[in-house]
């Protein structure tokens, strides 16, 4: 007799979860984050380091914050110049990674847990290689 598989409620709550988090913090705070980066791009001339210590910033918040990085990467070239703007730009989405990767090692053991219950059954074929494929990479 083959079982049908049940739907992952575990996975999608998580997924709901997540996209909430990101499409939450963009209606909260977007028009304060619009109005702040106006302001930012205007005054840019005035200080250089700052303009690139903040697109710095942005763009290495981009693995967690909804945030546009081609704009922003377009913004340091224009803003910085070319070479600048591409040192900042690639360290800042270097940066970026190292964030996402130190994020996915922190919660790997809390998102095991919701995927992989105690009863050693996984949930899902799919669910199941997305779980063993962090648990090889970490």
């Amino acid at each position: 007799m083959v079982m049908k598989p049940s739907f992952p409620w575990r996975a999608f709550a998580l997924f709901l979860l997540v996209s909430g988090v990101v499409l939450g913090t963009f209606l909260l705070w977007g028009d304060a984050i619009d109005e702040w980066t106006k302001s930012a791009v205007a005054r840019a001339g005035e200080n250089r380091a700052l303009v690139a210590w903040i697109l710095f910033v942005v763009l290495s918040s981009d693995i967690l914050l909804p945030v546009p990085s081609s704009l922003a990467s377009t913004l340091c070239g224009l803003l910085l110049g070319p070479w600048l703007g591409f040192a900042v730009s690639f360290g800042a989405m270097s940066a970026s990674g190292v964030l996402g990767y130190a994020a996915v090692s922190l919660v790997y053991v809390l998102v095991e847990r919701v995927l992989m219950p105690d009863d050693g059954e996984m949930l899902d074929v799919h669910t199941a290689d997305t779980c063993l494929a962090v648990r090889n990479a970490l």
